[in-house]
């Protein structure tokens, strides 16, 4: 990836962000700590996942 790539990438990685965290911030809003369960699997570590949203 030439310098170019790499900044455009970064740049659009950036610009996302706000979005993602709107969006998680919407997603766990209406779930208490006590609903979270663990299970050991990766999935169970990010909510949409163990929601079974798509994540962007």
């Amino acid at each position: 990836m030439k310098k170019q790539e790499a900044a455009a990438a970064l740049a659009e990685f950036l610009d996302e962000r706000p979005q993602a965290l709107e969006h998680l911030t919407q997603l766990l809003a209406g779930r208490s700590v006590d609903s979270v369960d663990l299970d050991g699997k990766v999935e169970s570590l990010i909510p949409a996942l163990a929601l079974g949203e798509t994540v962007y």
